[in-house]
């Protein structure tokens, strides 16, 4: 009896210890499943690694090129600058921003919950008013002309 439990344990240890393998060596679009820590769900990882960690369509559930979950963050031009945002933003509400021109990338990784739609409103006024740009949860907007902005709205 004991000889057929470890035959069957160095069976399974073995064919995980293979599927490993040809996970890490395998071919860039292959599919990964991770589970996130103490959320008892899978988040599907596809392709090559690259600044994301974690899936976009799965937005605030993991960092994304920088803009940790739950954040709203804005990068330095229309790109992600190696994944460091010049501003970042947890707090619902208006947030006020300075001295930002040209064009700017704003990352939406905030989530939706019960009580809030995880939009952030790009505003011209100081306090979160005269919106004219939304973006929604785990999207980006390169937003033009920046300095005609003064705040973005956290919903």
């Amino acid at each position: 009896m004991k000889i057929r439990s470890s035959v069957r344990a160095v069976a399974v240890l073995g064919a995980a210890t293979a599927l490993l393998g040809a996970v890490s060596t395998g071919p860039a679009n292959a599919t990964v499943q991770t589970p996130v820590a103490g959320k008892g769900i899978v988040i599907p990882l596809h392709g090559k690694a690259d600044a994301r960690t974690g899936d976009a369509s799965k937005p605030g559930l993991l960092a994304y090129y920088g803009c940790a979950s739950g954040t709203v963050c804005i990068y330095p031009g229309a790109d992600w600058n190696n994944s460091q945002p010049i501003y970042r933003f947890y707090e619902y509400g208006a947030a006020r921003f300075y001295n930002l021109y040209g064009t700017k990338r704003v990352m939406n990784n905030q989530y939706a919950t019960s009580t809030h739609n995880g939009r952030v409103y790009v505003c011209h006024g100081q306090d979160g008013n005269n919106c004219d740009i939304w973006i929604g949860p785990g999207q980006f907007h390169d937003v033009k002309d920046i300095g005609s902005y003064n705040s973005l709205l956290l919903t």
